[in-house]
């Protein structure tokens, strides 16, 4: 008689994912769970994003959902025993993950030019003063990049989508330099 608990491995984007993994929101995180049990085999596996339930194999996409998630697995074999464990990791904002997020919408069609420029501007400015150690600095150029995210005259150059993500992400690293 099967009274042993299936097993599983689980990755993200290729990896093996551990609790307190760190991600940036810059592209989709790809899930894949290989679950197994010896005796009876496995009847019923689920992968549970924060109450979403996902397709095993499935690529994420939490660009702007920044902070903690939990990815629960459930597994039950034919006997009947069940696998229940949670895995949670993080989704941060960075300026190199920014930059990406720029460059994929541009390629979507979802941010254009003179837009565009504009934020990369202020995201190399930020860098640099960063690299120089200012971070007040590095904070007013991120309010300048929020200032062209949220300029009239170029509302049309963006996706309404875009631009919730790029400002969570931007007013996520004005807090984190801040110090509140």
């Amino acid at each position: 008689i099967d009274k042993t608990r299936p097993v599983f491995e689980l990755a993200a984007n290729g990896k093996p994912l551990a609790g307190g993994a760190v991600f940036s929101d810059a592209r989709p995180i790809a899930l894949q769970l290989n679950a197994s049990d010896a005796l009876s085999g496995i009847a019923n596996q689920e992968i549970i994003l924060d109450g979403m339930h996902l397709k095993n194999g499935a690529s994420v996409d939490l660009a702007g959902k920044l902070g903690l998630h939990t990815l629960k697995i459930v597994i039950t074999d034919l006997a009947g025993n069940t696998t229940d464990e949670s895995v949670r990791f993080t989704i941060k904002a960075t300026l190199e993950g920014i930059s990406s997020l720029i460059d994929r919408y541009v390629k979507a069609g979802e941010l254009k030019k003179p837009l565009v420029d504009q934020l990369r501007s202020s995201l190399k400015q930020a860098q640099h003063q960063l690299d120089k150690g200012d971070r007040g600095k590095a904070v007013k150029h991120m309010q300048d990049f929020l200032k062209h995210l949220d300029n009239k005259l170029v509302a049309d150059k963006i996706s309404k989508a875009a631009k919730s993500v790029l400002k969570a992400d931007a007013a996520a690293l004005i807090k984190a330099w801040s110090g509140k």
